[in-house]
């Protein structure tokens, strides 16, 4: 039988939040990562590929759906990078980036 360990409420919020802090940096860095390479390839696909144009992805309406879901996914992820290191020198290093 597995055995059952009993956590303070404070141990088991750390736990949480910690579980939640990975979940949200690793989907900030995954949503930056697929913004880059949208930006990146895309320009590409559409010269080598005209057929692409058709599917209208440089489109307003696309840029602002990836804006809404990497913005505060990003925000969300560095508040509490912030607040587990406490360093407000991140927010200022995230304004470069």
């Amino acid at each position: 039988m597995a055995a059952k360990i009993k956590l303070h409420k404070h141990q088991a919020n750390e736990v949480i939040m910690k579980n939640i802090q990975a979940v949200a940096e690793k989907a900030a860095i995954s949503l930056s990562f697929i913004c880059a390479v949208h930006c990146l390839a895309l320009p590409l696909m559409v010269v080598f590929l005209p057929s692409l144009v058709v599917f209208n992805l440089e489109d307003e309406a696309s840029h602002f759906w990836m804006l809404a879901a990497v913005v505060p996914t990003s925000l969300f992820a560095l508040t509490l990078g912030c607040k587990k290191h406490k360093k407000r020198a991140l927010w200022q290093l995230a304004w470069l980036g």
